[in-house]
């Protein structure tokens, strides 16, 4: 049997490099080699230098690149000849499987992701749930509201996360997340940090006391010596998100020991040891091994309590529940299947609010609005209110992510929904404060109402007072900015970096009475050399032009009408921000469901995107698609992922 499969398996590589040679490789030479060749390698590609498979899969690094052009439709450009639909998908399918493509007889690569430290956010969230410190929630209780989010709930963002137990310095973000392993060192002034949070922390008597009620001391035997360790035992567990080794436990009830023969009492004991535990690199970091005895090509799955600690940081920031520690302790997680359900549960408890807030903000590149300053002049009636004004924007955009979320809707309701939840500041933001119906509730500025949209010209991210403040200069609008946002957050579209010495946009000349910002941004991108790039970014900018730099509509600029139309760069139109609404819930769904796949995906695995994960990105976008876009399949088919479940021992380089 193993002798026919080999067989099967040659016959198909000798198939696919046939088809290669015969069917795609002229599609190559007649619609991309004339631009990208030895002589004229436009973009810095030379595709010439692949003519046959062999060498596509010795540099598929570069056709990562290649995918990404033809998939967005940006190659060729649209004022050369085209290749057919059938052409085109064609070569982006083969392309697919050629990147995922392990080495003949080899196992396909899960990618490899160094020792992880906790992030400030899942330090903060794990300490309290080890020591059993109660934490506020105040929405998000799907079981209590019945499978749904309720018509009103009270929403104050700087009190519905409680105050962290331990203040650290915030994580410097790359790829858009602060939880990526490359950026999570540990340098020795933050050590110094969890020494004394350590120390602090265990001197505590509410923090004692909390601790000690979770573990049931007085339950466990009694008040006894061998109860303390059994407590300690339970700790190690829990801070190490696995079962401790002998030496381990050994090794932190000696420090129990050694505080009582040094004339400790128990309680102090206990604390001893748990400030060990706090700053040991088990706790610290989530280290992987995976199962060493099942190891093929470095590649092994992960064990059952390791798919535990990747679900509970992935959906909750924080250490795996009873139940899921429960379910890896009798080896039932490396079922897909139990996986799935575990995370269903999950996203329907309380604590899958440190997910809706660390990566939709994240991702939406609106982590820091409580520091953004508009001028005065901008924010005109607000100016006395700019931090609720910033908390009620953010807020905004929790509660829509959170309904699609917790109701399991289609993921396009992100970018086009058909309710939105306003408090008192941003009805009159949005200026439909006197435009409710007669009879309708009106909110506080701490309760949010769930409205039906009746104007599509609010509701969803790319819409929000948010994303369209944050992207905006303090006195007036930027295209550039929006344009690069939702072509990167949005639309998944790689840019490259702006050229060196551009002259700054605010010092374009203008005419006598001001300049409208199409009209300055055609003078500023005149330069042949800008005009490529502009666009591309400025059209999609542009449709957002009727929103101000704090969100609110307007129909004039300078006294000239603003002209909302547009082009994407492979032909796309749309007209203003209904305009972009329809081609995001149409021709662009899955490029914008894809765009919010790698966002997760990377979220998840604390790793950026690679050239093998192309194939299964794309698989999950059409199980998405065929489920109706659910959230809840984004989430699924990603912890079910080869990806999520098996790790790579070597770097990626080795």
């Amino acid at each position: 049997m193993k002798r026919i499969a080999i067989l099967m398996l040659a016959c198909a590589i000798r198939a696919q490099a046939q088809d290669f040679s015969e069917s795609l490789l002229p599609t190559l030479k007649t619609y991309c080699i004339d631009c990208h060749n030895e002589k004229k390698h436009e973009g810095e590609l030379n595709l010439a230098l692949f003519d046959s498979e062999t060498a596509v899969l010795s540099g598929r690094k570069v056709w990562k690149r290649v995918w990404e052009m033809l998939h967005n439709r940006e190659m060729p450009p649209p004022e050369e000849e085209q290749p057919s639909e059938a052409q085109r998908l064609a070569l982006t399918d083969w392309i697919e499987q050629v990147l995922a493509r392990p080495v003949a007889g080899g196992t396909p690569d899960p990618g490899h992701v160094p020792p992880r430290r906790l992030t400030a956010v899942q330090y903060n969230a794990t300490v309290a749930d080890l020591f059993g410190v109660q934490r506020r929630t105040t929405f998000y209780n799907l079981d209590r509201n019945g499978g749904g989010m309720p018509r009103m709930v009270r929403f104050v963002l700087h009190r519905q996360f409680q105050e962290p137990l331990v203040h650290l310095p915030p994580d410097a973000a790359t790829h858009g997340f602060d939880s990526l392993a490359e950026s999570l060192s540990l340098p020795p002034f933050l050590m110094e940090k969890y020494l004394d949070a350590a120390q602090k922390l265990t001197a505590r008597e509410d923090i004692q006391q909390a601790f000690l009620r979770r573990t049931g001391r007085q339950q466990r035997g009694g008040d006894s010596a061998e109860t303390d360790r059994w407590i300690i035992a339970d700790a190690l567990k829990r801070a190490f998100r696995r079962p401790p080794d002998e030496q381990e436990l050994a090794r932190y009830t000696g420090f129990y020991d050694l505080a009582i023969k040094n004339g400790e009492d128990r309680t102090k004991a206990i604390s001893v040891a748990l400030q060990a535990i706090l700053v040991a690199p088990q706790f610290l970091f989530r280290l992987e091994s995976g199962v060493a005895s099942e190891e093929k090509d470095s590649v092994r799955p992960l064990t059952d309590h390791e798919l535990a600690a990747r679900l509970s940081y992935f959906l909750w920031d924080t250490i795996p529940d009873r139940e899921l520690n429960y379910a890896a302790d009798e080896g039932r997680l490396r079922d897909p299947a139990v996986l799935a359900a575990q995370a269903r549960r999950m996203l329907r408890d309380p604590r899958a609010e440190e997910f809706i807030r660390d990566f939709s903000l994240q991702w939406l590149r609106i982590q820091n609005i409580s520091s953004h300053a508009p001028d005065p002049s901008v924010l005109g009636a607000f100016n006395n209110r700019l931090k609720n004004f910033n908390e009620a924007l953010a807020s905004e955009v929790l509660l829509l992510f959170a309904t699609v979320m917790a109701e399991d809707r289609s993921v396009l309701d992100l970018v086009d929904p058909d309710f939105t939840w306003l408090n008192l500041t941003l009805c009159g933001v949005y200026g439909i404060e006197n435009q409710l119906a007669p009879g309708v509730a009106k909110p506080n500025s701490a309760e949010w109402l769930r409205y039906p949209i009746t104007d599509r010209r609010r509701g969803g991210v790319i819409t929000a007072g948010a994303t369209l403040m944050v992207n905006s200069n303090p006195t007036h609008t930027n295209p550039i900015k929006r344009g690069k946002w939702l072509l990167e957050c949005v639309l998944g579209q790689t840019l490259p970096p702006p050229l060196p010495n551009v002259p700054n946009l605010d010092a374009t000349p203008v005419v006598q009475g001001g300049l409208p910002i199409r009209e300055k941004l055609a003078r500023h991108s005149a330069d042949a050399t800008c005009a490529s790039c502009h666009a591309r970014i400025d059209p999609p900018g542009f449709a957002l032009e009727n929103y101000d730099a704090i969100g609110v509509w307007r129909d004039n600029e300078g006294g000239a009408a603003i002209d909302p139309a547009g082009m994407l760069k492979d032909g796309t139109k749309f007209n203003g921000p209904v305009g972009l609404k329809d081609m995001l819930r149409g021709p662009k769904r899955n490029e914008f469901t894809r765009c919010l796949t790698e966002h997760l995906f990377t979220y998840a695995l604390g790793r950026p995107v690679q050239y093998y994960d192309i194939a299964t990105i794309q698989g999950i976008v059409k199980k998405a698609e065929a489920d109706g876009y659910r959230f809840s399949t984004l989430i699924t088919e990603i912890i079910t992922s080869h990806a999520f479940r098996y790790l790579k021992t070597k770097p990626d380089d080795s």
